[in-house]
């Protein structure tokens, strides 16, 4: 690093930053920072985060995976990025060692938008998904979902699924009582937003988060268009 950058406190500047979440995290699992932009992507409440261990806040199967990943950057003193589908949306976290003395910890740095930053890290992604707002539909829905969501018509989804056009517009209907949405161009927005693929519909469904927390309510909020076409 250049000398006149070694004065600068980073963890200062990604507090203002809005749209990256930035949470510190010793190998016991200790959260011993936070920025507001952390609170709002994982819809927490700052007493939940502070002074508090992983463990305390998230489900068993997020804070055991979360902690491989921060013990592994801290045991190989290189980066890690992980992607993993929180409250129905696509988040992608970079785990970054930083060792003070005795004491290791991970910087975690986490973006909401799905963009995945080139560069020379370690890529990975968590083996569960919380569906948040998108856990009201069953498995085969979601499946639909996805596909519909992908741009696959109606009769290439029921010959992707050995299923009747009939049946699967059934689950689409139903999909679209569920989520609230009215057209083709809403279903595909918002699979879109959530980040979803085929390849996350085999992970294991949970909840990440141990009590009720405010799980990123403007999932669903998609506008209809006057052009859509209905569901």
């Amino acid at each position: 690093m250049r000398t006149e950058l070694k004065s600068i406190d980073w963890l200062k500047v990604f507090d203002q930053e809005p749209d990256v979440g930035l949470m510190v995290v010793g190998n016991d699992g200790q959260i011993v920072h936070f920025n507001h932009a952390a609170l709002r992507l994982f819809g927490v409440d700052d007493e939940d985060l502070l002074d508090k261990n992983l463990h305390d806040v998230f489900s068993e199967e997020y804070a055991r995976e979360r902690m491989s990943w921060v013990q592994e950057v801290i045991d190989t003193d290189k980066p890690l990025r992980a992607t993993h589908i929180y409250c129905g949306r696509m988040l992608v976290s970079s785990f970054y060692p930083h060792h003070d003395g005795d004491h290791h910890f991970a910087v975690i740095l986490t973006r909401l938008d799905g963009m995945i930053p080139e560069g020379d890290i370690k890529d990975t992604q968590s083996q569960f998904i919380d569906l948040g707002p998108l856990s009201v539909l069953s498995p085969r829905e979601l499946e639909v979902l996805v596909l519909l969501g992908q741009g696959n018509s109606v009769p290439e989804v029921s010959r992707l699924l050995y299923r009747s056009p009939r049946t699967i517009e059934r689950h689409k209907t139903e999909i679209g009582h569920k989520l609230g949405v009215s057209s083709i161009s809403q279903l595909t927005r918002l699979v879109a937003q959530a980040g979803l693929r085929p390849e996350h519909l085999s992970l294991q469904r949970f909840d990440a988060v141990r009590k009720p927390h405010d799980c990123t309510p403007d999932l669903l909020l998609v506008k209809a268009d006057a052009t859509s076409s209905p569901v």
